[in-house]
């Protein structure tokens, strides 16, 4: 049914085969040493050491075959000492064949497998069923099978061994291909096996596809046969191409996916018996030329199309659309599937957009096993023509990076039109977003939303009138009391909870950030000399002068990082470890008292079930839908413990969803609850005085009681640690203030000064109000209809997708109201 092993090409003599015999390689020698006796005539050594290695695989039938055969032609062989251990040796083994009844059962599981899929092999199944009486199996003690037919011997060969070596490199590695894994051939399975166990989900959620080829359906049985796969063969992310249309069947689907990358990894079997026609080489390569001519065709359509518009006419279009003068505004959202939350949060947006009037196509991958391929982009960008271009933590320079690989390609090789209003939508504080190019590369049109921080403008060059200032916000749609399952409310149920999915001890993020900075030793030395700088930060984040001042402070000691490295390395590894060493504190708070009251806490999130200290409090990765509002809703409270984001989605979601948030107070978070106040005085009031450390860094200097304003956050500022100059209060001028409206409840920070009762800063004060929330239902309903209230004025994707918009339009018509 299969050839043999390809013959080895080299010449060796006989005495180096019978040497080979006595080096414990029995799957290199068995074939040779069976070629060799057909070739060298009658040896009795060689077949000894024959027969010898087939019962070191555990191939008794077959060694007790050609120790029978030798001692009936030459009978002194059987009463050799080696011999008789020998056959001794044979006699003990296990059981080597394989019953008939076991080959039909595996395959019959196939075959009904595929009848799930609609693909009928019935006919093709008995047919192959009614030939098995010819063939013999046997299983080696590896596990490898041998086929025989009369004197033939077929797969004698370490298949097994080589397709987990495989599996431990070259499969190991391309388990995050961009592109579907192809296999050619399926006799035997273990290459099949092999690919699917070592190429699991990543972290991101997502697993290469895999492609099967057999164009022999009884080759493809005789594979099925050895193992049950029939489990692999239901598995969606296996595409199947059988019979002879194969060539024919893959060409239509690499057409299909073109918008996917299409050519991975390709691995044809070496007993592979009839290949494809056309070879898979070749389909593979005819649909990538014409993958990549359809790309170049519309690239030279979308670049004339945007070189006929100039700046004048996307301020006409876009102000026309909005004010509903013209078509609805087109808006692209370019986001990946295997993200956290991002995909989802754009999906919310999107249908917000929708609703007020604007058309949104989201581009994101087909399905868990495909990413997208650069066509996808240009056919998305010809076929919906957007006037915005809205990315989440990408530039416009960064998006087409992840589409080609260069962010600054040749001019007729860019995908992104350079005329099209593009979106910047901050939700963390990425590196490549901390530089210089970022800021750079914001043109006229442009808008950042999100995450904005005064230091984009002071020290990186982001242009202060396109920045917009908004939190993460929630989806009414994704999380809603109505939408809440009393049964998975109950069963989710505890005193107190935490959803995040930063499992991630504080000690391995800070040894993983480190192994991340980069190449340069005397970076990595002068980041290690400050760790126990930070370690004291985090032990004094409810102290003056604060975790910033301290933090910049540590970095402006090192004059060798430039304003970027200094940027980068504050948000990315000295504040990510104090935020993550306060969640993980608070976490053991919560489990300390929980256990010592008698009370239930649980942490939903990936990767908790692996934390060497927390993990008996773990939950479970809870979808971001209306799983996680059960959880919300069943938890008593809900602890939000972030230094720098005090105010976030996770508190809006639990309102909306019927929970109670409560949220961890350092001093950082009362410097954050008066930055209304601040940007009421900088709006209305004339400083007495400035102060210029530098063109980028200007304060403002009031008389403390020029006003009551002042007067307050005077106190507010001495309070916390703060310092005059001279006298004065120093104001340093921040993002666009001039923006921002006076009435302080429109303010993201102002609602942390309603929130104040809702505050924790200690193991104590934790106790204190899980206690109190838990005897008290109404404070937890006064609580959760508080925040309600608030979220929903200000903090859904309702809410955004305007402030959005009216921000699109002040930035394309400067003269709007």
């Amino acid at each position: 049914m299969t050839a043999p092993a390809t013959a080895p090409t080299t010449t060796m003599t006989l005495r180096r085969i019978i040497a080979m015999g006595s080096e414990g390689t029995p799957w290199a020698f068995v074939p040779i040493a069976r070629q060799a006796l057909g070739q060298a005539g009658f040896d009795p050594e060689l077949w000894f050491l024959l027969a010898a290695n087939l019962a070191d695989l555990g191939l008794g039938t077959l060694a007790s075959e050609e120790l029978g055969a030798l001692c009936d032609r030459r009978p002194s062989v059987g009463q050799m000492p080696a011999a008789r251990d020998l056959r001794a040796k044979i006699e003990s083994m296990p059981h080597d064949r394989i019953e008939p009844g076991e080959l039909v059962a595996n395959a019959e599981r196939a075959v009904d497998a595929l009848k799930v899929r609609g693909i009928d092999l019935t006919d093709e199944f008995s047919a192959w069923k009614a030939g098995l009486g010819k063939f013999s199996w046997f299983r080696s003690s590896d596990g490898n099978i041998v086929r025989k037919s009369g004197d033939e011997l077929s797969h004698l060969y370490d298949h097994l061994g080589e397709a987990k070596q495989l599996g431990e490199t070259h499969i190991a590695q391309a388990s995050s291909s961009d592109a579907p894994l192809t296999i050619e051939g399926i006799d035997p399975p273990w290459m099949l096996i092999e690919v699917c166990e070592k190429t699991p989900h990543l972290a991101t959620g997502y697993q290469p596809g895999i492609r099967l080829i057999q164009t022999d359906v009884s080759e493809f049985l005789d594979g099925c046969a050895l193992a049950d796969i029939s489990a692999l063969l239901l598995d969606e992310r296996v595409d199947l191409f059988l019979g002879e249309e194969s060539a024919l069947k893959l060409k239509e689907t690499l057409a299909r996916d073109a918008g996917t990358p299409i050519a991975g990894p390709y691995m044809p079997l070496r007993t592979l018996r009839k290949p494809m026609t056309p070879s898979a080489a070749d389909v593979f390569r005819a649909a990538l030329t014409e993958q990549d001519h359809e790309h170049q065709r519309l690239l030279k359509s979308n670049h004339l199309r945007d070189t006929a518009r100039d700046e004048g006419w996307w301020r006409s279009r876009i102000s026309d659309a909005i004010e509903g003068k013209a078509d609805p505004l087109r808006v692209l959202i370019p986001v990946s599937r295997f993200t956290t939350v991002l995909g989802s949060m754009c999906q919310d947006l999107a249908e917000s957009l929708r609703a007020k009037g604007c058309e949104v196509c989201v581009l994101t991958e087909p399905g868990p096993n495909r990413k997208l391929s650069v066509l996808a982009y240009s056919r998305a960008i010809d076929g919906f023509d957007p006037d915005i271009i809205l990315a989440p933590n990408h530039t416009r320079r960064d998006l087409e990076r992840v589409i080609t690989g260069h962010g600054a390609p040749l001019p007729e090789q860019r995908v992104l039109p350079a005329g099209v209003p593009f979106v910047v939508w901050i939700q963390d504080a990425m590196p490549h977003l901390l530089t210089f190019e970022a800021g750079a590369s914001i043109a006229p049109l442009d808008v950042v939303i999100g995450h904005v921080s005064s230091e984009m403008i002071n020290d990186l060059g982001y242009p202060k009138e396109a920045l917009e200032s908004v939190q993460l916000v929630a989806s009414e749609r994704r999380f809603s009391i109505k939408n809440v399952d009393q049964n998975e409310r109950d069963k989710l149920a505890c005193d107190a909870a935490m959803m995040t999915h930063h499992s991630e001890t504080p000690e391995a993020m800070r040894d993983r950030l480190l192994s991340e900075i980069g190449s340069s030793p005397a970076a990595r030395r002068a980041v290690e000399a400050m760790l126990p700088e930070i370690e004291e930060i985090v032990a004094k984040v409810d102290e003056p002068p604060g975790t910033y001042f301290r933090a910049r402070t540590l970095l402006d000691q090192h004059q060798a990082f430039d304003i970027s490295t200094k940027e980068l390395l504050l948000q990315n590894f000295v504040l990510r470890i104090v935020d993550q060493s306060l969640r993980h504190q608070a976490a053991m708070w919560a489990g300390e008292i929980c256990e010592a009251r008698g009370w239930s806490f649980r942490i939903f999130g990936k990767g908790w079930e692996d934390h060497p200290t927390l993990s008996r409090f773990a939950g479970g990765d809870l979808p971001h839908d209306s799983s996680l509002a059960a959880a919300y809703a069943g938890a008593g409270v809900t602890m939000h413990v972030s230094e720098f984001n005090a105010i976030h989605q996770r508190i809006f979601e639990c309102a909306l969803s019927g929970g109670c948030p409560i949220i961890r107070c350092t001093l950082n978070t009362l410097k954050q609850a008066r930055l209304p106040l601040m940007m009421r005085i900088l709006r209305e009031l004339e400083p007495d005085d400035t102060f210029r450390i530098n063109e980028r860094r200007v304060y403002m200097l009031y008389e403390p009681g020029k006003s009551p304003e002042t007067a307050e956050y005077t106190r507010l500022h001495l309070q916390t640690g703060g310092q005059l100059i001279n006298g004065m209060l120093a104001l340093r001028e921040i993002l666009p203030y001039s923006e921002l409206t006076t009435q302080p409840e429109s303010n993201t920070y102002s609602v942390l000064n309603d929130l104040s009762d809702m505050f924790f800063d200690s193991k104590h004060s934790l106790e204190t109000t899980i206690e109190e929330i838990k005897g008290n239902p109404d404070r937890r309903a006064r609580a959760n209809e508080k925040v309600t209230r608030i979220t929903r004025a200000q903090f859904t994707h309702d809410a955004l997708a305007e402030r959005l918009l009216m921000k699109i339009y002040k930035r394309v018509s400067p003269t709007a109201v």
